[in-house]
């Protein structure tokens, strides 16, 4: 018994495609800021809850045929009664090879879904880190 997952069954004697491949070439920061601009003062707890705002984005672009980055942008501030508390931007990074794709841009939409989804947990752990960092220091 063979699996096709859907997809037509193999025939006898005919040459095996591979399938799809992704991989992952490197990960980086391209860019990190995180700002504290009413420091001390904002760190003391006041009556108020502050209000955040996250805000999450992908981007993709081709680097060669077969290579695309793909890059994370993690931006948000916290606010009460209009004073900013902090605010920081992640722009996290990652190069991913695409093999045996098929079809004119197979595989880059894919790519883009699927690889801040295997690295994301590293962004946001880069970011819990950098705001402990920022109250501790103070």
């Amino acid at each position: 018994m063979s699996t096709t997952n859907g997809g037509p069954a193999p025939q006898p004697g005919a040459p095996q495609m591979p399938g799809p491949q992704i991989g992952v070439l490197m990960q980086y920061v391209k860019d990190f800021s995180f700002e504290n601009p009413n420091a001390p003062r904002s760190l003391t707890p006041g009556p108020q809850q502050p209000s955040i705002k996250i805000n999450i984005g992908v981007e993709a672009a081709p680097l060669a045929e077969n290579d695309v980055e793909v890059v994370l942008r993690l931006d948000g501030k916290a606010e009460v009664q209009g004073s900013v508390l902090f605010g920081f931007e992640l722009l996290y990074a990652g190069v991913f090879r695409v093999l045996n794709r098929t079809g004119s841009g197979a595989g880059r939409s894919r790519t883009t879904i699927i690889s801040p989804a295997a690295w994301m947990r590293g962004a946001c752990e880069r970011m819990s880190c950098a705001w402990r960092a920022s109250i501790s220091s103070t």
